[in-house]
Formats: structure tokens, sequence, C-alpha cells
């Protein structure tokens, strides 16, 4: 039992020749001309795979914060306007606003009350 149980989780020390290693190759470098530049990297699939997400993602956010074009706006159909002309004649109304369909429910209300009493008063 005089084994330590930690002496597998030491750090190993440095080789022995890493010394002369680096001193090698730093007198080799110092003899190589300064303008060498080193050899340039490979691009391997992982990096081709990184770039094309990466511009697949920049596309759809062009594309997805691109203005949207409103829908377009039909135009009233005729026979609702000549429907509307004709009421106006018979009943004697000139540019009384019509309620077929709004957003303003209180200002369609008090328009509608408006025409029931006209209505009322012919």
């Amino acid at each position: 039992m005089k084994q330590d149980l930690f002496a597998g989780t030491r750090t190993p020390g440095p080789p022995g020749d890493l010394r002369e290693r680096v001193l090698r190759a730093a007198r080799v470098a110092a003899h190589e001309p300064a303008g060498a530049a080193p050899t340039g990297r490979r691009v391997n699939r992982f990096d081709l795979a990184w770039v094309t997400a990466l511009l697949l993602l920049v596309l759809c956010h062009a594309l997805l914060s691109l203005p949207r074009r409103p829908s377009p706006v039909v135009p009233a159909g005729s026979q609702a306007g000549t429907e509307r002309k004709e009421l106006e004649k018979e009943l004697g109304l000139k540019g009384l606003p019509m309620v077929v369909a709004g957003r303003d429910a209180g200002r369609n209300g008090d328009v509608e009350k408006q025409f029931i009493e006209e209505l009322d008063r012919l």
C-alpha cells in the first residue's frame, strides 16, 4: 500500500532532447531570409462547409429583411358603386356615406345611426 495512488495524474516532464531541438530550429530560422513567408494553410472540407453555411445564413437574412410588397388593392366593384348611386337617387339622399365595412366601429355606428334617422324622416 506504499504505491502512490495519484502517480498517473502527474504532468509528464519534457523530453530530454527538447532543448537541443528548439535551439537547432531557432538557428535554422535565423539563417533563413526575412522575406520568406510560411507556406499557406490548406483548406479542408470543414472550412468549406463552414463558409458555405455562413454564406447561406447571410443570404437568408438578406432575403427575409427585404421589405415585402403590400398586396394589391382591389378597387370597389362597379356593381357596388351603381347600387349606391341608385339607392341615393331613390331615397333622395346626396353624398351620404354608406356603411359597408370598416375598421373604425365607433364611426361606423354613428354613420349607421345617421343613415337610419335619414330613412325614418322619409
